[in-house]
């Protein structure tokens, strides 16, 4: 071996350890032989961090040497890869995916023009109250001392909202609005869940976070606190999928919990 060899295996070396543990952000391509690369999901199993390819198969992600990466997509095999060495040194990687031998039906997704509506928000396209409707609404909330001293002084819905409230109707009517709205609260969770778990794909699901099928619709409900359905309206899916991938070993561990 002469020098120039010797000195370049050194340093080699020397830059490869110099960086191991250290964590680096790496950009990375998804091939395949078919052109829909767009939505693939890349999740970093050992940071539980992921992202989303863009439409020309290209995603960046922050890794470091033997991490785990996985790669899923409903129209491709899952891939798991280990990071190397040189996949550090260079920064880069490329990694061809396998898309499935069956044929999917074609499915034509249209973006809504108002996606309130799309998720059934209470009142989305709601129609803008009459000035009678909203006298009525006002009638039906005033204090109860707003609604005598309105009597006294014969002003107009005073005696009425009076005899409503000593009859009980408003109480009823109260806690009546308050079912149907806990009601359309939960149309609306469900329809968000759904819309969801159609997005992200029951295969992300099962093969990253390890959810038992069944339990998916419960799961993506658990992290409904964590402001999921905002961020699903805004379109901020990948900030969603980071949640799913955080909340996961906690839900896993609850269901091994309760066995």
């Amino acid at each position: 071996m002469n020098k120039s060899t010797f000195y370049t295996l050194l340093l080699t070396f020397l830059i490869s350890f110099s960086i191991q543990g250290q964590r680096i952000t790496i950009n990375g391509k998804v091939k395949s032989n078919i052109e829909e690369l767009e939505n693939i999901h890349v999740v970093n199993k050992n940071s539980n961090k992921g992202t989303i390819t863009t439409s020309e198969g290209e995603f960046r992600l922050s890794v470091k040497e033997k991490d785990t990466l996985i790669f899923s997509g409903i129209q491709f095999n899952n891939k798991k890869i280990i990071i190397s060495s040189f996949d550090v040194l260079s920064k880069s990687l490329t990694i061809n995916l396998i898309s499935k031998i069956n044929q999917l039906d074609e499915v034509i997704i249209r973006k809504p023009k108002n996606m309130a509506i799309a998720l059934g928000l209470p009142n989305a396209g709601k129609k803008k109250l009459t000035k009678l409707e909203a006298r009525e609404v006002y009638y039906s909330q005033a204090p109860v001392a707003i609604v005598i001293l309105t009597t006294l002084l014969g002003q107009a819905g005073g005696i009425e909202d009076l005899y409503h409230i000593i009859s009980g109707n408003r109480k009823r009517d109260r806690k009546l609005k308050a079912l149907i709205e806990a009601d359309k609260l939960e149309a609306y969770n469900k329809q968000a869940i759904t819309k969801m778990r159609l997005y992200f794909k029951d295969i992300f699901f099962t093969d990253i976070l390890k959810i038992p099928t069944k339990e998916i619709d419960y799961f993506i409900e658990y992290c409904l606190d964590k402001d999921i359905i905002d961020l699903y309206i805004k379109e901020r899916n990948l900030e969603i999928m980071n949640i799913f991938i955080k909340e996961s070993e906690a839900y896993l561990k609850k269901l091994k919990d309760e066995e």
